[in-house]
């Protein structure tokens, strides 16, 4: 079962592609709020909360990435991306039983 297990993981991590963390969180904040405005001045709202609470950033990317992504021998791949492959490959080892 073990063996079954990294050979699944390998299979994944050479199939999808990692997700830089910090960057995934940036982008669904800006996407989902808008601009930060300060009389005729707009900041991005990513960059306002990285800056102003960067402890409240990094809880809210972690949260994020456990509940978006996978965590796989240290580096972050999408959740349905991962699903997506691991189909596959038990598609694949099906076929090969």
């Amino acid at each position: 079962m073990c063996e079954e297990k990294l050979d699944k993981e390998q299979y994944v991590v050479n199939h999808c592609e990692a997700v830089d963390g910090e960057q995934s969180f940036r982008d669904m904040i800006d996407e989902c709020q808008g601009p930060v405005c300060i009389g005729s001045i707009e900041f991005v709202p990513s960059r306002v909360l990285e800056e102003l609470d960067p402890i409240a950033f990094r809880c809210g990317m972690s949260d994020y990435m456990d509940s978006e992504h996978v965590e796989i021998d240290g580096e972050w791949y999408l959740q349905q991306d991962v699903l997506d492959i691991e189909y596959e490959w038990e598609e694949l080892d099906r076929k090969d039983n």
